[in-house]
């Protein structure tokens, strides 16, 4: 800090108090940045003196909007070998997510708890399978294939019962036996 004011007074200068932000117009940036800025600007402003002086901010919006739609889909561009850039940007493929869903295959070894029932997560949440009192204490093993999944007695391999989990409920009912 320095001293301020006449040598008489000796106050000390204070800094501004607070994290010190630098104004927006002092930010550097370089003309190649600026360029289509300011070749849209340009155009605008000769678009829009070309027309007569709206006399109302509904006119002017109306007048903005129809300059959007000319300098988009009627006005050619001279860097797209005088194409509109509408046509350019309808003829270039868009980007899609590189990512293929893949189906989910696991398997999972339980015993049927004292309710005739055994758990699974599924889409983050523990499910509730039931299977039935008859299999109290019996060892399975579940085949489990996206949201189906075939429940069969570990030791033997016979089909105890088949579901097709519902992610909107907690206790899943095995589909009847035919």
């Amino acid at each position: 800090t320095g001293w301020t004011g006449s040598p008489h007074a000796r106050k000390p200068h204070t800094p501004p108090r607070g994290p010190y932000v630098k104004p927006w117009w002092t930010r550097s940036s370089t003309c190649a940045e600026n360029l289509p800025l300011r070749a849209l600007h340009q155009t605008l402003k000769r678009w829009l003196t070309a027309r007569p002086l709206p006399a109302t901010t509904t006119e002017l919006q109306d007048l903005l909007d129809r300059f959007r739609t000319w300098y988009n889909t009627a006005r050619p561009h001279r860097a797209l070998a005088r194409a509109t850039p509408a046509t350019a940007y309808t003829a270039t493929p868009k980007a899609t997510p590189t990512t293929t869903t893949t189906t989910e295959w696991r398997t999972r070894t339980d015993v049927i708890d004292p309710w005739g029932k055994i758990s699974l997560r599924y889409a983050g949440k523990l499910r509730h399978l039931g299977v039935g009192r008859a299999h109290i204490g019996e060892p399975v093993l579940m085949l489990i294939h996206d949201n189906h999944v075939i429940t069969s007695n570990a030791t033997t391999g016979q089909i105890i019962a088949e579901h097709t989990i519902n992610p909107t409920t907690n206790y899943q009912r095995p589909h009847p036996r035919t």
